[in-house]
């Protein structure tokens, strides 16, 4: 009942990371001094030791807690506050690319050039307006009308409200902005007392994995113009791996729902001078969804492909992305039935990727040479 206390009071103070091996060195050390250097009784509570790594996160998240609150009379606190200008101490967690910003206000030529086009949100600011949350209402960008009567914006600054919400617009649409807090995000802003905070982060911590997914998932979301449930999307990922010894199966499956191809759209992007139009149809926008899907000569084979497996597996479901790209299949379908599905649809998008950057589209011969 002694230790875990010391260990949390050190770990507040540690003014530096210290190493993942440490954590791992330390958990091994505990173990083998509790169970005398043999392996641990699961039946007697072996899998339960206290993770040392999350208690340091939670005692790091108790202080970042303090930078949202009011706290005046902490001198730390000012101090933090001045070492990190311009920018405040609430933003400092959701900013992902920092050393990029950092870099930005260290260079001179870069900062001053930043500052000349600066859009001048200082006026907004100085009227409380600090986060995109409190101009934005169940997703969309409110209006300006409103915007101005609730902060007395005056009417000189409707251009600066375009520009803002044409970058919130863009970001949305490129799924670069979450519209709902996590867990630790609701918890870290939620409350106004420093009393048992790093108990509530482990809890949080130790019940919740944090997954790379989740961004994903918005992603497909919006292409596919679908909500999965938690179960769905659950699935989704699980499909990613599955249960086959085909290792070139597993990795395009991950590349797959990562979004890692070379698209029309990412290639004009790296380089302007290259077209951002299909490679098959030469008339829409080659975004991932159409190179798969939503290209008319593509579907087509989609077409074939789907009336093929409807005749030799007796089945009756329609032809939907979400069947065929993500293997989401109906729950109806037996174990065995999936098995052969993951494997044939696997083929199915390889052909595709096959004639990626060609004009010609796969054919259900090109599929059936692959499966044989």
């Amino acid at each position: 009942m002694m230790v875990l206390p010391k260990i949390n009071y050190l770990f507040s103070l540690i003014p530096h990371k210290p190493p993942a091996a440490w954590f791992k060195s330390l958990d091994s050390n505990i173990s083998q001094f509790l169970w005398k250097n043999k392996p641990s009784r699961i039946k007697l509570g072996g899998a339960s030791l206290p993770n040392l790594q999350h208690y340091y996160w939670s005692a790091q998240l108790k202080h970042m807690m303090s930078w949202f609150m009011d706290r005046s009379d902490s001198r730390w606190l000012a101090i933090e506050s001045y070492s990190c200008r311009p920018r405040q101490l609430a933003s400092l967690p959701f900013i992902y690319n920092f050393h990029k910003i950092q870099f930005a206000i260290d260079n001179y030529s870069v900062l001053n050039t930043l500052m000349i086009r600066n859009i001048g949100s200082l006026s907004w600011r100085s009227r409380g307006i600090i986060n995109f949350s409190q101009l934005v209402k169940k997703d969309i960008f409110k209006p300006f009308e409103e915007i101005k009567k609730h902060f007395e914006i005056p009417n000189k600054e409707f251009y600066k409200f375009l520009q803002l919400r044409h970058f919130f617009e863009s970001l949305k649409n490129e799924g670069k902005i979450r519209m709902e807090l996590t867990g630790l995000e609701e918890l870290l802003l939620s409350s106004n007392s420093l009393k048992g905070k790093i108990s509530a982060f482990y809890r949080l911590l130790s019940s919740t994995s944090v997954s790379s997914y989740n961004a994903l998932r918005t992603l497909w979301e919006r292409d596919l113009t679908v909500s999965f449930s938690d179960d769905e999307w659950c699935r989704v990922c699980k499909q990613t791996f599955p249960k086959c010894t085909s290792v070139a199966q597993h990795e395009q499956n991950f590349k797959f729902i990562h979004r890692f191809y070379l698209t029309p759209v990412r290639l004009h992007r790296m380089f302007p001078s290259l077209s951002n139009l299909c490679f098959k149809c030469k008339s829409e926008v080659g975004s991932v969804m159409h190179m798969f899907w939503n290209c008319d000569r593509v579907l087509s084979y989609w077409k074939e492909v789907h009336s093929v497996i409807q005749k030799v597996f007796e089945l009756d479901f329609e032809l939907s992305p979400c069947i065929y790209l993500l293997n989401l299949y109906p729950d109806s379908l037996n174990t065995d039935i999936v098995y052969a599905l993951n494997t044939l649809l696997y083929l199915a998008k390889k052909c595709i990727l096959l004639l990626w950057s060609k004009s010609e589209i796969p054919s259900v011969r090109m599929w059936f040479t692959q499966i044989t």
